[in-house]
């Protein structure tokens, strides 16, 4: 009977642990989520895009009427992602495998959420040190980069010495890994470097060596921190980091050489300029990689596609190495192709000064310029005269149409300055951006104003990125367009 007993024990205890070890997916992550105050909704767990700081979706899921959910994902590397539900957000760094429980903290000097399970010691120390950054960033008031420069040092002498005691109480944790302490310390150098980077740029010329920057913020500088571990692991901060370089280091260096050598050139010249500027410099191929598909994208978002731009993107897809460049740029590339020439161009609708509904469907037959603009723009109104310049060169002309659509938030404010002697005469029509169907801000992907947008007769795209009435190019456009 013993041995029938000892038997059944072996038997069980073996059962038990296959099932345990069936349980843990290597490849997967396993997310066990109770949240109180996100009942019924949606939670998402993203990543980071390190070209443009979009998010990238991960894992979606709904919780339950209690607030509780599991969430299950394929995750091959490790990496830092956020918890967002609601109007709360957590930041966690996953590996392949990781079973993490993030529930409500109920004690007194809980922070919102606690976690258990793998990577939770982890979890805590991102908590930590995210609010130890916080804490500094804004003193009694005065953010970081407004603050004096001894009040500045201070801070940032303390930011260092907590990352120091937060990482050394971590380090001396027996469950976490070399691998996760090597990457935390290549984030807490990227963390100080955006820190000093973002108030040198704000207080100092930072990039010609102003002589009243600090020595040791000077020397922490000169150098771009080249870390294929902050790549991998798609760290938001070193994404602040490689933007900052490739905007005030990169572009500003273009711009200063063409412009010193009063170079002709054309909006669209300078993605193809810009890439010949990263390939000339002594940086590693993975950087060079970053910032080839980084000046593609900034470009096409901020621009629209050209002749010049898809090429730049071919011959990078030829050469690219990281799948996730090439998923972000055929995102971004995407959005735009519904705005290339030839393409209908989307309809959208306001009303007249007199309160007349109108549409742009409504001036099909005509070659329509759309200017859009607002009262309180003050680039917008500085291209009137030019408008008014070019509205008399076609005076008569009724084969094309000047659209002025306003984007004010208040109507009556832009009714009230039309009769400015300021404000060219054309079509005017106001449309609220309130996120609707046809609203021109999310249909024709605005980032600012004043933006300029070409049509032709048949209610197609020209341009989704016209030239502005100043530049001398609309003219020759609209005659082209109309033959004449």
């Amino acid at each position: 009977m013993l041995r029938y007993l000892k038997q059944i024990c072996l038997t069980l205890f073996i059962f038990s642990a296959l099932s345990a070890c069936e349980k843990k997916d290597p490849k997967h992550v396993k997310l066990t989520v109770q949240l109180n105050k996100a009942k019924n909704a949606r939670i998402d767990i993203v990543s980071n895009n390190m070209l443009n700081g979009d998010s990238i979706l991960l894992a979606t899921s709904t919780l339950d009427s209690t607030g509780s959910g599991i969430i299950e994902f394929a995750l091959e590397k490790p990496i830092f992602t956020t918890i967002q539900c609601a109007d709360q957000y957590y930041q966690l760094y996953l590996t392949p495998g990781d079973e993490l429980k993030v529930e409500p903290d109920t004690s007194k000097t809980g922070d919102g959420v606690r976690y258990t399970g793998d990577g939770a010691s982890v979890q805590k120390y991102l908590k930590a040190t995210s609010n130890l950054q916080q804490k500094y960033e804004n003193v009694d008031g005065v953010w970081s980069i407004e603050a004096k420069l001894e009040d500045y040092l201070v801070r940032l002498d303390s930011l260092k010495k907590g990352y120091a005691r937060y990482y050394d109480a971590l380090s001396k944790n027996g469950d976490v890994s070399k691998e996760a302490l090597s990457i935390l310390a290549v984030k807490n150098k990227m963390n100080l470097y955006f820190y000093q980077q973002n108030y040198a740029r704000s207080n100092f010329d930072a990039e010609s060596g102003n002589v009243e920057m600090p020595a040791v913020m000077a020397d922490f500088l000169r150098e771009l921190p080249d870390d294929s571990i902050a790549l991998q692991t798609q760290m938001y901060e070193y994404r602040l980091v490689l933007t900052f370089y490739l905007q005030s280091r990169i572009f500003a260096d273009v711009w200063k050489k063409l412009n010193s050598a009063k170079t002709k050139y054309s909006d669209r010249d300078l993605p193809g300029i810009v890439e010949k500027e990263i390939e000339s410099r002594p940086i590693s191929p993975a950087l060079k990689e970053h910032f080839r598909a980084a000046n593609i994208d900034y470009s096409v978002r901020m621009d629209g596609l050209s002749p010049e731009l898809k090429m730049l993107r071919t011959n990078f897809l030829k050469d690219a190495k990281t799948t996730l460049y090439t998923a972000a740029l055929n995102k971004s590339f995407a959005k735009w192709e519904s705005l290339e020439p030839g393409k209908p161009a989307p309809d959208f609708t306001g009303t007249t000064p007199d309160g007349k509904s109108i549409s742009l469907s409504s001036l099909k037959g005509k070659v329509v310029y759309v200017d859009v603009w607002a009262t309180w723009c003050g680039p917008c109104r500085a291209e009137f005269p030019h408008s008014k310049k070019l509205m008399k060169e076609f005076e008569g002309n009724d084969k094309i149409a000047f659209l002025f659509l306003s984007t004010d938030s208040d109507r009556d404010e832009w009714k009230k300055l039309l009769p400015d002697k300021s404000i060219p005469k054309g079509i005017h029509m106001h449309q609220k951006q309130d996120r609707q169907p046809d609203a021109i801000w999310e249909n024709y992907h605005l980032w600012g104003i004043p933006r300029y947008i070409l049509i032709d007769q048949e209610g197609k795209m020209i341009m989704a990125h016209a030239p502005r009435p100043s530049s001398g190019e609309v003219g020759k456009l609209l005659r082209e367009k109309i033959k004449i």
